[in-house]
């Protein structure tokens, strides 16, 4: 039944015909229904059993994202609500603009980024997505460091011929790097990537 409501919230916020957060509004409805079910067998006099226990886990997840998202993290000029979009960069000024998406599975690929002006300062790419999978393509052979925070679900490092992933739920960011900056070379690319709720996979270029 949740997986059915998100499923229509998403639906009518694409066709907008609704304009209400969409990862609060979900969670709210599925915690009613899960409290209401409680509430039911309550009164039936039986106990609440696997719902209880999906209550309490819907609103440890729901509270520290919910003060997370309520800070602005920075400012960005490109703002998506929903995307299963590829979006390109090509220049530094772009993509230090930053993204920042409320759910989907948006990609932001940074493999044709122009870095050859860049100086002793990385180029700092802000990413933000408050529900969903998100993809990040790096260029390769370039030194990336990237600093991701996932509330809950998991993050995915392939660059370097490598796979690192961390999963969980998770306030504290995790910090990758490619070999040449582990080896002491300063990053030309920085990403600062903070997802809510759902799946980042960081990888080089094919």
């Amino acid at each position: 039944m949740s997986l059915l409501g998100a499923a229509v919230l998403m639906l009518l916020e694409r066709r907008d015909v609704i304009d209400v957060p969409f990862f609060y509004t979900w969670i709210g409805a599925t915690i009613i229904l899960l409290g209401l079910g409680v509430v039911i067998s309550g009164l039936r006099g039986r106990t609440s059993g696997a719902l209880g226990g999906l209550a309490i886990v819907a609103t440890i997840i729901a509270l520290p994202i919910a003060g997370w998202s309520s800070v602005d993290r920075f400012d960005v000029n490109l703002q998506g609500r929903a995307s299963d979009s590829t979006y390109t960069v090509t220049s530094v000024e772009d993509a230090e603009n930053g993204f920042a998406f409320t759910f989907g599975d948006p990609v932001v690929d940074l493999s044709r980024l122009d870095l050859s002006a860049v100086g002793e300062d990385p180029v700092v790419v802000p990413v933000d997505l408050r529900a969903g999978d998100l993809t990040v393509i790096v260029p390769s052979g370039v030194p990336v460091e990237a600093e991701v925070r996932v509330l809950a679900g998991n993050a995915t490092w392939t660059v370097d011929g490598e796979r690192r992933s961390v999963n969980g739920v998770n306030t504290r960011p995790y910090t990758f790097t490619t070999d040449s900056v582990s080896d002491g070379a300063d990053p030309v690319l920085l990403l600062e990537v903070d997802v809510a709720a759902g799946d980042v996979t960081i990888r080089e270029e094919s």
